[in-house]
């Protein structure tokens, strides 16, 4: 079984050092503290750094019906590996006959994977997740996270807004 211990990493926005258990891919593995991050070593005795990069947003305004962005996480330079993405955010519109719009892209705006939302109620507090894995062939990450409303009229509010890119293996 394999031999895991907590792990301080630290976020890249804010420096704040977070706490993380690091449960590996591997039959035997061991955790080892390292400055400003976690290093999984193997027993053929293959390093894995392990990142942790976010970014927090609290109240944001979408004034347009065009997209703004609302939040963007730039990593430094990281390793080929596998990462988890991983997004969560608690919006209201004050509608129940239009639309928010959501866009998220991981590649700085060249493409993108655009939601739409239509509230029950127009008091409705939405809360949406995103975990996705990405096989990453490594550089700088730059995932981007954008708002529209479809009646420039209506009031969209996003309370909160996180982004996290984690190395997992």
């Amino acid at each position: 079984m394999a031999q895991v211990k907590p792990v301080a990493v630290t976020g890249v926005s804010t420096g704040a050092v977070v706490g993380a258990n690091i449960d590996a891919n591997f039959d035997e593995c061991y955790a080892e503290d390292i400055a400003l991050g976690g290093r999984i070593t193997t027993l053929e005795g293959n390093y894995i750094d392990r990142t942790y990069d976010y970014v927090q947003v609290a109240s944001f305004t979408v004034a347009n019906d065009t997209y703004e962005t609302v939040a963007q996480l730039v990593t430094p330079s990281r390793g080929a590996g596998t990462y988890e993405l991983k997004m969560s955010m608690i919006h209201s519109l004050n509608s129940v006959t239009t639309s928010a719009f959501f866009r998220f892209s991981t590649d700085g705006g060249s493409t993108w994977t655009e939601v739409r939302k239509e509230p029950k109620d127009n008091t409705d507090n939405v809360v949406d997740t995103l975990i996705h894995v990405d096989v990453f062939a490594g550089g700088i990450k730059d995932i981007v996270v954008q708002a529209r409303k479809e009646n420039a009229g209506d009031v969209l509010l996003v309370t909160h807004l996180d982004i996290i890119y984690q190395r997992v293996v």
